[in-house]
């Protein structure tokens, strides 16, 4: 079961863009080598879309065969245009393969695709907020329920306090 976890704050980045979190694990058992893309993700922010006050993101869930396919997986979106931006960036992307004891494996990683609009400007009264974070987990409390999907549609919102350099603080 999988969940994510999102900030919303207004940092010193740039607005509306877009922003590929690292990839992390999805198997406890996975080999010491995460596959490494051959080229940045770039999703293009979707143009029907420039005009949105709401940020988005988009949860990836993916398999990487031993010679660097990308093989599959599984991708949601908190928009059907997020999905596709995702979608198209997706094909005919290759990754160096991960490894096991230095040979190329079968890989499972995510990450995910955060995507700010214009309205999220800095330093304006009327910016809207911005999404930092979003990152996939898996969910403590279903330990040991039947799995069901990789990724599920389901969103925990998490209140979240930040000093002045915007690191998390109790």
């Amino acid at each position: 079961m999988v969940v994510s976890v999102f900030s919303i704050v207004a940092p010193h980045l740039r607005a509306q863009d877009v922003t590929v979190t690292p990839f992390d694990w999805v198997s406890r058992d996975a080999p010491e080598q995460m596959p490494a893309l051959r080229r940045a993700l770039q999703p293009a922010f979707p143009r029907d879309l420039r005009n949105t006050p709401d940020f988005g993101w988009a949860a990836l869930e993916l398999f990487v065969d031993e010679k660097g396919k990308f093989i599959g997986g599984r991708r949601e979106a908190t928009l059907p245009a997020y999905h596709d931006a995702v979608e198209q960036e997706l094909s005919g992307i290759k990754f160096e393969p991960g490894r096991r004891a230095g040979q190329p494996v079968i890989t499972q990683v995510r990450c995910a695709v955060i995507f700010n609009p214009a309205s999220a400007a800095l330093n304006t009264p009327e910016a809207t907020p911005r999404l930092l974070e979003a990152r996939p987990f898996t969910d403590p409390t279903r330990r040991g329920q039947p799995n069901g999907p990789a990724l599920e549609a389901r969103t925990i919102w998490a209140i979240v306090s930040l000093d002045e350099q915007g690191k998390p603080w109790r």
